[in-house]
């Protein structure tokens, strides 16, 4: 747990990198805001423990009433207690943005194997110490993977008419269009 700000560099793409990691911990909650004023984006880094969702709510208002855009990054989904819909409830409860993921687990009893990109459909498998592979999505999950990817598009949808649209006329939106839409909300 990190108790003052640290800085890291790198370069990827192309484009320059300035990364500060803040305190997490409430007792340094004003270092992290005197940092975040200055930043582009946030990542919110959380566990994914339900009753640990709440100590966010300050982060988000604060991230909100400086509208700083920002992402939630669920760290140690391994280690979830909490059902990823128990999870996203949580987060949802303590935000005032609407929060809808990118990426949906792949469990396989208490065993997280995997993970599907709702924006490209795509399961991928983790293997230890090396890139995950894509793999056919499960069909197990296709009734789930079609709920949250749905919901995904409709929640974007609530920010771009032309997604509004295409979804109202059944056309499936191109992939770029979507990635943009997550870029933006």
């Amino acid at each position: 747990m990190s108790v003052e700000i640290n800085a890291a560099y790198l370069e990827y793409g192309g484009i320059d990198f300035t990364i500060l990691d803040c305190p997490g911990s409430v007792e340094f909650a004003q270092e992290t805001y005197n940092a975040l004023v200055g930043v582009d984006a946030a990542i919110v880094v959380c566990e994914p423990e339900c009753n640990r969702v709440l100590a966010l709510a300050p982060l988000f208002q604060f991230l909100d009433d400086w509208e700083i855009p920002h992402l939630v990054f669920l760290n140690k989904m391994d280690r979830a207690h909490a059902s990823f819909a128990e999870l996203l409830q949580a987060l949802r409860s303590v935000s005032s943005r609407p929060l809808v993921p990118h990426q949906y687990p792949i469990w396989q009893g208490e065993t997280l194997t995997g993970f599907i990109d709702l924006v490209t459909e795509q399961a991928y498998q983790y293997h230890s110490g090396a890139p995950a592979d894509p793999i056919p999505l499960p069909a197990s999950l296709k009734a789930q993977e079609h709920a949250a990817r749905a919901e995904l598009l409709e929640t974007l949808a609530d920010f771009d008419d032309r997604l509004l649209e295409e979804l109202l006329e059944e056309i499936e939106p191109p992939q770029e269009e979507i990635l943009q839409d997550l870029k933006w909300n």
